[in-house]
């Protein structure tokens, strides 16, 4: 090969590489402007938005519910149907995408929220466009007064309903879970080992109003948030209220009867939190071959699986399991005419026709004892803990800290033996759930006086500029 050819070579190559580093930054350069044009429609929107806000006494009060994971739903289902049955307020509901568990970033299933939200009948608006903003647009030109959004993880939603681009509203929010653990650990912001994430992320810190269960949590953000308690109100729990309604309706069991006798129900309900850097209360691993093998020796004794709704992804996700032996598990236990999964949100009637739960997980420990009915804890002996509210809780549960051991208790439990903690559990009760059926009443009527606190001020403000 020629010297001349050689260089012409390396020419090609030189210019194919400019060639590929300016098509780079093009695309870079895209992006940061795509970026901006975003940010300054923002802006603009939302000054129009405050310039053309009324007074809120003038018109109903337009309360928007942003639904990325309906499995919560129940949190703020009656606080919905009381502001639909309310002259001074004018609910809507919006289901958008959701990140829970596989590749950061990857938002989707909107599909699951509607679909649930249509089954219970609840008109909404479906925000599933690829391109969050463009649904923060339409947000916006609802002109909502207030905004409730399910959880405080930012990155659970796409980058559009973030809490800062959501705060041209007030932003409310009821807990999806009862607040029970003593400590949140994860690598995903920063300093989340120097404060308190159920009380002090970025969306409690621009949270309008944030309505608690218990003087034991409002005590927590008094301690922990930097904003103290000023937007906290102490409510009591609507998901209690609510779940205690299924009393009224037909019990739910999912697995049929062989024969006259009735035979003793269990729920199974494993945790998602199988990650040491994270809550890390889940059992289901080690133990869920035991629960096939007790499953197939005692046909008399029925068990429902009732995972938590990011299990299996978690699963897979952290390598903790593979999908095909998690395939093979599951086809042996709906196998079984003993067993059966049930997975959704509507588990009320579920509870009601059960007769004792086994869960390692933190919300049920709180809601199964409402149905006076008994708890067994698996505690793994290796979780992040419990904190004041947690720790109370527990105390009507029946904490164990190995398989044999909670099989022996269920055992007992099928045997008509009766449940160690049930003379507990009522105290326990009175202070996990201290406003029963009146928690919906407490936040619609603190919204309205926070209101009017607002417009007096907006009032004042406005004479004080008046010449």
């Amino acid at each position: 090969m020629s010297s001349e050819h050689q260089e012409n070579l390396t020419a090609i190559k030189l210019i194919t590489s400019a060639i590929g580093s300016i098509a780079s930054a093009v695309d870079n350069m895209s992006a940061r402007l795509t970026a901006v044009e975003n940010l300054s429609r923002n802006i603009q929107q939302t000054i129009n938005m405050v310039a053309q806000r009324s007074l809120h006494g003038r018109r109903p009060v337009r309360c928007l519910f942003l639904v990325h994971n309906v499995e919560s739903w129940d949190a703020y289902a009656d606080i919905y149907d009381a502001m639909l049955k309310a002259d001074d307020f004018k609910p809507s509901v919006a289901t958008v995408n959701r990140w829970l568990a596989g590749p950061r970033g990857q938002y989707k299933d909107e599909h699951i929220n509607h679909d649930e939200l249509t089954r219970l009948n609840v008109p909404h608006i479906r925000l599933n466009m690829p391109n969050s903003y463009e649904g923060l647009d339409i947000i916006k030109a609802l002109k909502p007064d207030i905004i409730f959004r399910q959880a405080p993880w930012e990155g659970t939603l796409p980058p559009g309903f973030a809490a800062r681009e959501l705060n041209f509203a007030r932003l409310c929010y009821v807990p999806y879970g009862f607040m029970t653990v003593r400590r949140y650990v994860t690598a995903e912001i920063p300093d989340a080992a120097d404060r308190n994430l159920q009380t002090d992320q970025t969306f409690h810190r621009l949270c309008w109003r944030i309505f608690c269960e218990t003087e034991m949590h409002k005590e927590m953000f008094r301690k922990t948030a930097v904003r103290g308690a000023d937007n906290v109100i102490c409510s009591g729990y609507p998901k209690f209220d609510r779940l205690l309604q299924a009393k009224n309706r037909p019990p739910f069991w999912p697995i049929p009867a062989q024969d006259e006798k009735r035979r003793f129900r269990l729920i199974w309900a494993p945790h998602h939190s199988v990650e040491s850097a994270w809550l890390n209360f889940a059992t289901f691993p080690e133990m869920h071959q035991d629960m096939l093998a007790w499953a197939r020796a005692t046909t008399d004794f029925d068990i429902v699986l009732k995972p938590h709704p990011s299990l299996f992804d978690k699963l897979i996700d952290t390598q903790t399991m593979t999908q095909q032996s998690l395939n093979v598990f599951l086809d042996e236990w709906k196998s079984l005419p003993n067993t059966a999964l049930v997975e959704g949100a509507d588990y009320g009637p579920l509870f009601c026709g059960s007769d004792a739960m086994l869960t390692d997980g933190i919300s049920f420990i709180f809601e199964y004892p409402l149905f006076e009915k008994p708890l067994i804890f698996l505690d793994n002996g290796r979780n992040v803990g419990f904190n004041e509210a947690g720790a109370v809780g527990v105390e009507a549960a029946n904490t164990v800290k190995t398989f044999a051991e909670a099989r022996a208790l269920c055992e007992h439990l099928r045997l008509g033996e009766p449940d160690p903690k049930a003379g507990v559990r009522n105290k326990v009760l009175s202070l996990i759930h201290p406003y029963p059926n009146q928690s919906v009443r407490k936040i619609l009527d603190s919204i309205r006086e926070g209101l009017n606190q607002d417009e007096n001020l907006e009032y004042q403000q406005i004479n004080l500029r008046s010449p």
